[in-house]
């Protein structure tokens, strides 16, 4: 939402890469203290460059235009995505760990009418 729903202009963005793939290690280190267990190591897989991989291929793996499908399915479900993302960030504020590559996402999210 924030590139514009576009796969080449997050592609080309890689500050933003970077913070979303940080923002991803962070939401999963708060999920799995909400849950009780251990993050899972491939968490730490999540880096810029894999982001940017996928974003490369995943288009040709499924048989319509995921560009589309996403932002269709994402504007459906964007206030629950809002919702989700303070949730991690009250999670983990109240842990003490650290969840500033989610706010700063949370930020750049245009707000939604009621």
């Amino acid at each position: 939402e924030i590139a514009g729903w576009s796969f080449d202009a997050l592609r080309s963005d890689g500050r933003l890469l970077k913070q979303i793939a940080r923002a991803a290690r962070q939401a999963v280190a708060v999920s799995a203290l909400q849950f009780g267990v251990s993050p899972p190591r491939a968490a730490m897989l999540i880096r810029s460059g894999a982001l940017k991989t996928l974003l490369r291929t995943a288009p040709s793996a499924v048989p319509f235009d995921l560009e589309t499908y996403l932002a269709f399915h994402f504007t459906k479900v964007g206030d629950q995505t809002r919702q989700t993302l303070d949730s991690w960030i009250a999670a983990g504020q109240a842990a003490g760990k650290p969840v500033d590559a989610i706010a700063a996402l949370r930020e750049q999210l245009p707000t939604r009418a009621p």
